[in-house]
This record gives C-alpha cells, structure tokens and sequence, in this order.
C-alpha cells in the first residue's frame, strides 16, 4: 500500500537500499504491531523499577568535582596536610555586626566570643580580644572592619560536616542572650556548611522549577496538536525517560562520582526531548490521519519521516553530550553521560512506545483529530478544514511527499495522490496543500527572506560582529558565589563577610616553604629570604597587602619575637604565654621545623577573575625564585583547586569541541549524503553560539540587566560567568542547534526532490516546517526557563544560556538565517547530490 509513496527513492540510493529499507520498515511495523502489549508492559515494567530503584540515584549525587589527580593544587595539598597536620584550613566564621553602633567592641561581644570559643575545648580561635592578649595587635585589627561595626571571629579545628546544625543552634542561642535588642545581626557561614546545602537546595529547585515546567511545556503541545489525548504520550515518555534514565544511572554512581546537579539536567532534557520527539511524531501522525489514512498506515509513515528526523537529530544531539565525557573531571563527564541517556531513552520510547500505544488505542487517538471541542463544524467548515466521523474507509494510496525518504538520499514522486472514501462534511485543508500554505505567516517571511537573502545575512552577521567585542572579554570565574544557594543562610553570610573583610578571610590560601637543607625556618637568613619573597612575589596592590599574610616570619607585618621562636613553651589562646613567638612557630611550623606555612587572605574573592589572575601571576613568581634560590613552594588551599580546575577544562575544550564537531559533521553529512550541508549547519549555529554567549556576558559579566534586581539575572560579583554552564550548554546547543536544523532542511529537501525551483523549495519548507520548529523550540524554552527558579547562579546561568539559544536558534537563525543563505547558495547546499530539473513553482 505504502510503497508507491514511501519508498521510491531510486535516485542516487538505488533500488537495492531502497528496498532493503521498505522491508526493515514495514517489517519494524509488523512485529510492533504484533507486540504492541508487550512493548507497552516492557516499557511498564521499566519504569515501575526505575520509580523503585532509579530515584535513588538522588542520594548517591555529590558536590565533590571528581578533579584529576595530577593537577597542581592537588599535588601542592599533598604536601601542606603532609607537613602540617596540626593546621586545618576550613574554617568558620561569626560575624558580628552592628549598624546602628559606635563600636561593636563592647563587654557583650567580648563575652559572645568567648561563649563561642568555648563550645568545643579543640576550636582554635582567632578574635580580636584574644589575638591582642597575644600582643598580635597588627592582626587583631584585621578582624575589626574599618568603621569598627564588624568583628569577625575565626575558628579553626571543627569537624564541621558533623557540627553544623548544632553550632548554628548555638550560636543564635547565644546571639538572643548577649544582643536581645535586636539591632545587632550575627552571621555564621563556612566553606563546608555552605558546600553542605547544595544537595537539598538542588533538590528543592529541582521539584519547583519541574512542576511548573511540565504543565507548560504540556500546555504548548496540547495547542499545537490540537489535542488534550495526544499529550499523554509525552508525558508518558517523559516520565519513562526520567525514571529509566536515573535506573542506568543508579549503578555507575557507585563506580563514578554524579554530580548533584546532573538530575536537573537531566529532568530538563527528558522534558524536552520528549515533548519534541513526541511533537514531530504526533503531528505527523495527525497530518497522515486526518487525510484519512488508517492508524497502521498513518503510524508508518509518521516513523518513516519523523522517525528518521527524530533519530539522525537525537543521535547528533547524544554524539554532542558523549563529547563531554573527553572532559577530565566526573563534575562535566557525569552530567554529559546522564544527558545522553536521558536523551537515548526519549528517543526509543518514541520509536517505540508513542507506536504501540497508537496501535493499541486507534480509535480512542485517532477520534480527538479535528477541531477543538468548543469549535462547531460550520466555523471550522468557512476555513477549509475537513471535520472526520469516526468511521474511516481505506483505500489504495500513493504516497510521495515526505521527508524522511528525502533525508535518505531519496527523491519523492512529483505530487502526492489521495484516494479514499471519506465521511466528511467539508473539504479538507491538507497540510501539504500549496495554496493553504501560502496564507502562513512562514511563507510570507520565507518570500520575503529569500528574495533579500543578502541583507538578512548581512544584518545577522552585524549584530554577531556587534558582540564579538563583549565575547573576547568572557572571564571564567567559580567559588561559593556560583554554586551555593543565594537564599540561604550561610551563603549570606559569606556575602556579608567577603564584602566587609574580603572574599580571601574564610578561603585563604596556605604557603608552604621548604628552604635548602642548609638554611633553617628559624633563621635570621630564612626570615629575610622570606621577607624579599612576600613583598616581591606574593604581595599585590588592592589583593594581598601586609595584614594579609599570617606565618612565621610576618604576622600581619608584624615580625614574631625572634628570640622566642626557640621556647619550648605550649601556646594556648585561653592560657596565653608572655612570648608572642610561641604561638607562631607551634602553628606555622612543620614537625622537626623542616618548613614553614604562611596563611594569604586575599582582599578579593579568590575565584574572581582578579583572584585567578593573581594565582597565575604568583605560581610564576614562586617558580622563577626556586630557580634561583633553592626554596621549594606550594600554594595550597584558598581557591587552587578551583582555578585549576577552570584552567584544566578550558585547556580541554578545544579539542574537546572538535572531536565532537567531527563527528557531529561526518554524522549528519552521511544523513544527507551531502557536504554542504553539515558545513552550512556549522556556519549557521556560529552565529547562534556567537549571539547567545555574546549576551550572556554582556547579562552576567558587565550587568547590563543589574537594573532589574532579579538574582538570577545579575552577575555573581565576580567580574566574571560562572565557568561551568559556558563548558556544558556549548555541547547541548550544538546538538539542539542541529536537531532543528536537520528538521527544517530535511523539509527544504524534500520539497527540492519533487522539482520545486530552489527558492521555491526553501519557502515551501519553511512553510511545512515552520510551526512544528516554532513550537517545539517554544516547549524546549520553557523546560529550560524552569531552572531560572533555582537558588544557584550556575544553574540560572545554564537555563539562561540554553533558553536563550533555544530561542535565538528558533526565531532568529533558523527562520531568517538559514533560509537567506540556501537561497544563495540554491542546489549548491545538497553537493555533491544532484538535484531533479525544477518544474514546479510555489
């Protein structure tokens, strides 16, 4: 019945593939047809263990970034906690502050940090009370601000992970008893008790930003497909894909480390792959239907163009995520391998169980196409549009208009023949029907896009180059400011303590230096040796300055009492000794005195793009000095570990992104069979990529919507983006990039292979495929605009970056863009396949 139509595609495939392609389909179709219950309560059966086992993927995620072993902060650590164990670097803070005060040095604050320095007998702690009784005045300055309405107290030696709740608790307890007028604001905030709310705040935004999400997304297909039946099938495939997807990912967490945000990413994905897949299949399927083909007719077609479409964009989309795994750290190489599953498994529940449940429900499905209930037949009648009984008649078809024979290298007949008995009261208004579509708002902007191809070019390229200036400027940054929730608690308190006493206070770094076997860390030789590297090497103008650095021989530019240094006393803060050195030299030096460390508290936050700047500046002054004096250096701690991070990733990148752009181009060329057009589709999601990231930098670096006082649309204070969503969202637009891509030219082709004039073909497909595009990218937006009701900058990010390129990609590129430069390039864009003589106008 179907071959007349659907498999004629002798033209540069042959009639053996031609064949072999007919008999896999309608084989494909027989045994789903034959099993559709089976693969209904297989697909079942697969989600009930995912719902019992796969959810239990969000209790195994992790904060931890999984970093490669061999990277310099690593090795630089190995060291500071080998030579010095007795110091511990996470540290907390209480802040005091009092805006109303004098002073916020009072009998009450004195008491409140003693009542905090007393709740583990192991804290050490460093406040401005008992850093004098030590005769460390220059450093007990540094933890009263300016305005002296804040003090800070810093306490080390906590197992923090263990003493969260308890401490805060505390600490508010003893905030009402010594401050009960209420003008007086306490802070508590660390490091680790910021790190230790990103699982639960993920999973909160991740519920919130969904549940809004999938009723939308819903919504937008229940209109475009005019059907509230059809949307249980991406809701189906929805939940299928999240559910299997977490189940394939419940085991490999116990062997690789899953980042805690890789859930969202891929909740987001199923949601919009699913609903997308589910709308290039169902409107097919709807079209097919409502010319009155039967349910296994309609079904096999709608696989055999849609499910090519469907499976060349989602292979292309999963061959992008895969270039993530080339990634050295489990953080990108986690998300990137869950986003390809999730997006794998929404493809074959499409390919697999959108079919069976059409074929085992035809009735209940194919009665819900036509109008919309409220819709009478006389109004539906004056627009043309045939209004179905619920009996249909089949007859003999042949089939030639569709684009997946055109994707495969075939040519369609020159003109679609129906024939069949309809109940019907009013004409039909086919689908592929010239005249109807050129009442479309897509053939009116086709028109006009392809006769002034040039200026729509010109003018897209001016706008890139517009932006190319703000992109050459991106600055990758990371820290707490990125990736803790910007509501909660500590993370206020982080805020409040970098802006009053620096970013570097609660993250400082730790320098550790191992001078030449003939030199000794107590030595007037080693004291001046250090004095040189400090102010040369480490010191920066508006960064570190004296009362930045802690350590041996500078104590915030104080020099410890020499001749103490060699006491054998025990310094305890509560019991302080006569001799300020005692204290030094027990923290600062190593066990046998065979190294000394020194704590560097950064000015700014040392994630910053200042902060990156100065680690690099300082490693080289550091290596350049153990040239020439011997001295060995480490610089642990404070924001190394991140830095190279950053640096290890986007050192990655390029080889990275061509890896990836190979395979995607080798990839859709053989789906085309051509060579222009994967070149043509990297030069068209160029300017996608420039436009999106352009803004992004212009939004999150320089603030141009600071104005509107949204969070999720102001940048961090970093003069910088978030490192992480630039790396993950450039591989996810690429491949959502193509994935529309291949759908609207796979129409432009289709209509070219039936003898339409190449204008001509790039109007029409416009017009054919212009609303499907236009929704699905309007659904894939809105599954991506629910992450923007998350707490965490890096993830507003990543939505705003992918949204952004979802819309540009859909309103812009593939609707203006791509049809101005196949209308210059006309047959040119399908080399080397050779086109049929053009006979046919539109």
């Amino acid at each position: 019945v179907l071959v007349g139509r659907v498999f004629d595609v002798r033209h540069l495939l042959g009639s053996t593939m031609a064949t072999a392609m007919s008999s896999v389909l309608q084989g494909y179709v027989r045994v789903l047809n034959a099993t559709k219950i089976l693969v209904l309560l297989g697909w079942l059966a697969l989600v009930g263990v995912g719902g019992w086992k796969g959810t239990g993927l969000l209790g195994r995620t992790t904060s931890d970034a999984g970093l490669p072993d061999n990277i310099a902060s690593l090795r630089d650590e190995a060291v500071f906690e080998e030579l010095f164990p007795q110091l511990d670097s996470d540290i907390m803070a209480v802040m005091v502050t009092c805006d109303s005060c004098a002073t916020v040095l009072t009998h009450q604050t004195a008491a409140f940090a003693g009542q905090i320095a007393n709740y583990q007998s192991y804290f050490v702690t460093e406040d401005y009370e008992s850093l004098r009784g030590l005769g460390l005045v220059a450093a007990a300055e540094t933890l009263v601000s300016a305005d002296n309405r804040s003090a800070v107290m810093l306490l080390h030696g906590g197992t923090w992970k263990r003493l969260l709740t308890d401490f805060q608790d505390f600490v508010q307890q003893q905030a009402e008893i010594y401050f009960p007028d209420g003008n007086t604001r306490v802070y508590v905030t660390g490091q680790d008790m910021n790190w230790s709310f990103i699982g639960d705040a993920m999973e909160h935004d991740l519920i919130l930003s969904d549940s809004i999400s999938i009723p939308c997304a819903l919504l937008v297909l229940a209109f475009t497909l005019r059907s509230l039946r059809l949307t249980v099938f991406p809701l189906l495939t929805m939940i299928a894909s999240v559910l299997v997807s977490f189940l394939i990912m419940y085991p490999i967490a116990d062997h690789k480390k899953v980042v805690s945000f890789a859930p969202n990413l891929m909740i987001s994905l199923s949601i919009a792959t699913a609903v997308d897949y589910a709308l290039f299949i169902l409107s097919r399927f709807r079209e097919e239907a409502k010319c009155g083909l039967s349910t296994l007719d309609a079904v096999t077609v709608s696989l055999w163009s849609s499910g090519h479409i469907i499976s060349v964009s989602g292979c292309t989309l999963i061959a992008c995520l895969l270039g993530l795994l080339y990634m050295p750290i489990d953080l990108l190489s986690s998300m990137g391998l869950g986003s390809a599953f999730s997006v794998l498994i929404s493809l074959l529940a499409n390919l697999t169980f959108t079919p069976a449940l059409l074929l085992t429900f035809p009735t209940f499905f194919r009665n819900c196409i036509g109008p919309w209930p409220w819709q009478k037949k006389d109004d539906v009648a004056k627009k043309g549009v045939r209004v179905y009984q619920s009996e249909f008649q089949e007859d003999t078809w042949s089939l030639g208009s569709d684009e997946g024979s055109a994707l495969l290298g075939g040519s369609a007949p020159s003109q679609v023949s129906r024939s069949s008995h309809l109940s019907s009261s009013v004409v039909d208004e086919d689908p592929n029907n010239d005249e109807a579509m050129r009442n479309t708002v897509w053939f009116k902007l086709g028109n006009f896009v392809t006769k002034n191809p040039w200026p729509v070019l010109l003018l897209a390229l001016g706008v890139c180059g517009g932006l190319i200036y703000p992109l050459l400027q991106f600055k990758p940054v990371g820290g707490i400011r990125c990736l803790c929730s910007w509501q909660s608690t500590p993370y206020k308190g982080y805020v409040a303590l970098s802006d009053t006493f620096g970013g570097g206070l609660l993250t400082p770094y730790v320098l550790v230096v191992q001078p030449p076997s003939n030199v000794q860390v107590i030595s007037e030789e080693f004291f001046d040796t250090m004095d040189i590297v400090l102010r040369e090497d480490v010191r920066s103008p508006g960064i570190v300055d004296a009362t930045s650095i802690l350590g041996l021989s500078d104590f915030a530019g104080q020099r410890p009492d020499f001749s103490c240094l060699n006491t054998s006393s025990i310094c305890n803060n509560k019991n302080p000794p006569n001799c300020t050195g005692t204290c030094v030299k027990q923290y600062f030096t190593s066990p046998y005195s065979s190294a000394a460390a020194y704590y560097i508290n950064l000015k700014i936050d040392p994630w910053s793009s200042g902060g990156i700047d100065w680690l690099t500046r300082v490693r080289s002054n550091l290596a350049t000095r153990t040239a020439a004096t011997g001295y060995q250096f480490a610089l642990a701690k404070g924001g190394a570990l991140q830095v190279d991070t950053i640096n290890t990733i986007y050192h990655k990148m390029p080889a990275a992104v061509g890896i990836t752009v190979g395979a995607v181009v080798v990839l859709v060329g053989l789906a085309f069979r051509s060579v222009v057009v994967p070149l043509r589709s990297l030069f068209t999601i160029c300017i996608t990529l420039v436009l999106v990231y352009g803004t992004t930098t212009l939004v999150y670096q320089h603030g141009i919507l600071s104005w509107l006082t949204a969070p999720p649309l102001s940048p961090v204070g970093l003069d910088g983006v978030c490192w992480i969503p630039p790396v993950l969202s450039f591989f996810l637009v690429l491949g959502l990039s193509l994935d529309y891509d291949v759908f609207i030219v796979s129409r432009m082709l289709e209509s070219r292979q039936q003898g339409y004039h190449p204008r001509d073909a790039v109007v029409r497909g416009l017009s054919l495929s212009g609303s499907i595009v236009t929704s699905a990218g309007i659904i894939m937006t809105l599954a991506f605009l629910g992450m923007m009701l998350a707490h965490e900058s890096v993830i507003n990010q990543l939505s705003f970056i992918l949204a952004l390129a979802v819309l540009v990609d859909t309103f812009i590129v593939r609707s203006l863009v791509v049809p101005a430069v196949m209308a210059i390039l006309r047959d040119a864009n399908y080399w080397p396949r050779k086109m049929p003589q053009p006979h046919k106008h539109f």
